[in-house]
Formats: C-alpha cells, sequence, structure tokens
C-alpha cells in the first residue's frame, strides 16, 4: 500500500492502476478507494463457478465477485477485463455484456495472445470477430481512438455502457504505447512479449545514484522494437 500511495503523490502523475485477479483484494479496498486516481483492473473470464475453477485452478469466484461488487460500491473506477478463448469462454462474451451493462464498469474483451514463437492459435477470437457477435445484439458506435490508449472502444447506443476490445494479437498499437512493467522482483518489462530486463532491484540495492537510474530507465525504453513481437 505504502508504494501505491507514493506513487499516486508523485508530480505528474495522475492515475494508478491496479490490475489484479480480485482474489485477495478485498480487504484492501477502502483503503485503496483512499488514493487520488486510483483505478482498479479486475481480471474475470467467466461468470460460471465451476468454470472459473477450471481456467484459474482455484475455488475462488465468489471471492472475486465480492470485490468486484465492493468496488464498484464504494465508487472505485473499475475495469472488467476478459480474456477471450475460443470454446472456453467465448460463449459468454454476450451474458457478460448483459450482467454489467447496468453497472458502474467498463468492460473490455481481450485477444487471447500468444508468448512464444511456437504458440498459434488458429480459432482465436479477433477483436473484429468480437465485434460481430456485439453487432448481433447491440448498436454500436465506436468511439475516437486516442493516442496511447490499447482499447478500441464502442458504445451502446441504447445507454452509456462503454465496451472495449484490445486487439493484442491482431493489431500492432506498439506505436503508441506509453506503458512499461515492474515485475513482483523488481525488473522492467518494456512490453508483454517481452522478456523481464532492467533490475531495478538490484540497481536500487547497489546504490546507484537517481541520475544513473534514471539514464538506464530511459535507455531500457528506448531499445524495445519498434513491433514487440519483434523480441
Amino acid at each position: 500500500m505504502d508504494i501505491l500511495e507514493y506513487t499516486a503523490g508523485l508530480n505528474g502523475v495522475d492515475n494508478v492502476n491496479i490490475t489484479t485477479n480480485g482474489v485477495l483484494t478485498y480487504p484492501h479496498l477502502e483503503k485503496l478507494r483512499e488514493i487520488n486516481g486510483l483505478k482498479l483492473n479486475i481480471s474475470l473470464d467467466t461468470l460460471i463457478p465451476e468454470k472459473f475453477i477450471q481456467i484459474t485452478r482455484r475455488d475462488a469466484f465468489d471471492k472475486v465477485m465480492q470485490t468486484i461488487n465492493k468496488s464498484i460500491d464504494i465508487g472505485i473506477s473499475t475495469k472488467l477485463n476478459m480474456v477471450v478463448q475460443d470454446g472456453v469462454n467465448d460463449d459468454e462474451i454476450l451474458s457478460f455484456v448483459e450482467y454489467f451493462r447496468h453497472k458502474p464498469v467498463n468492460l473490455r474483451f481481450i485477444e487471447q495472445m500468444p508468448f512464444n514463437e511456437h504458440e498459434k492459435f488458429e480459432s482465436v477470437w479477433t477483436a473484429k470477430k468480437i465485434e460481430d457477435l456485439l453487432s448481433t445484439k447491440y448498436e454500436l458506435t465506436q468511439q475516437p481512438f486516442q493516442k496511447n490508449r490499447t482499447t478500441i472502444d464502442y458504445k451502446i447506443n441504447s445507454s452509456e455502457f462503454m465496451i472495449g476490445i484490445i486487439a493484442g494479437y491482431t493489431r500492432n498499437f506498439c506505436g503508441t504505447c506509453n506503458r512499461i512493467r515492474l515485475t513482483s522482483t523488481g525488473r522492467i518489462k518494456t512490453c508483454l512479449y517481452a522478456d523481464p530486463g532492467l533490475d531495478v532491484r538490484e540497481l536500487l540495492r547497489s546504490g546507484v545514484s537517481d541520475d544513473y537510474l534514471k539514464d538506464q530507465l530511459i535507455a531500457a525504453v528506448q531499445s524495445r522494437h519498434k513491433d514487440g513481437r519483434e523480441d
């Protein structure tokens, strides 16, 4: 919690986004709400408890739903992420929209992505395929694309509900990506496809200056490829 509060207080930081599976988040929600600009991204790939166990290998569906409902109730800006997997949860796309469309959340459908050169998805649910299915039930208006956004956003015309589609497999948005990630082991990832790189934890423990650390971070970002899959 300390690192979140510190980060939120830095000059130039407007929001802090946390991505979580929601399993252990519930007890911390009241404290998280107090952090200025905090937003919560919660992964949820199914609304069926038995299928949840199959996908995640843990019996925690009720805990995750409890987290989602309380996050919404206490006013935390909440996004829900569903990775669409062919033959696994693609039959729940429309039911996800129906379940959440009257709640103050953003729902995002994510293309399943390969993370090694040998992995191929011949039957991947592409952004176009997801959009086509949604359009069979809802009238959608695509929203203007915003720089540094990874989502293609749509509004259901009969409501204010927003749906985002993240085309991480079929669309290359590397050129507008402004994200870097810090792993739990203290390494920097400049791309989801890339292996962890710069070891920030080791640098901090070795006592390097702030300027040196800054230079190393800049070098790490500047060295990433135009297309992350080249890594």
